[in-house]
């Protein structure tokens, strides 16, 4: 068996790598006005600022291995499409979608289970017990069921 226990010790620098990483791409993609080593002193700073917090290295730590699996089945998804499909590109935006909103979904679980509580100034709301509850449930489905009817009558139009 591989011991794999020591990426615990090196996890916080691992976080700070893949959010120096994405901040970097997230700032070059939008074109900031700056050279490249201003945009990656300020993608350190990001990074910096994030791993000083232990439940926001938790937090990352947490999503990174769920957003690997869901990016590696979408790429296989897309290669079954290739190979199968006469034009990708009628396939291309219902499963962008599709993965976008599994993607953001998973972000919120995550969320869910790193910070279970928020506080609206001296009330305390637990998330989770909020979540589970039926009445909310209720409540998603019916904007949903809003959702869909109103998607309905717009299309027939």
């Amino acid at each position: 068996m591989i011991e794999t226990s020591f990426i615990v010790d090196y996890a916080p620098l691992l976080v700070a790598l893949v959010v120096f990483i994405i901040a970097y791409a997230a700032l070059k993609t939008l074109k900031v006005p700056a050279n490249d080593w201003t945009l990656a002193i300020l993608s350190l700073l990001v990074a910096f600022m994030l791993i000083s917090s232990k439940k926001l290295v938790n937090y990352v730590f947490n999503l990174i291995p769920i957003l690997t699996v869901l990016t590696t089945i979408s790429f296989f998804v897309l290669l079954v499409l290739a190979f199968v499909a006469k034009d990708i590109g009628t396939f291309k935006k219902p499963l962008a979608t599709i993965g976008f909103i599994l993607a953001i979904l998973l972000c919120l679980i995550v969320t869910l289970n790193n910070f279970p509580t928020i506080q609206f100034g001296s009330r305390v709301i637990e998330l989770t017990s909020t979540i589970y509850s039926k009445s909310f449930w209720e409540n998603v489905i019916f904007v949903i069921a809003i959702g869909f009817v109103g998607f309905i009558l717009v299309k027939g139009k």
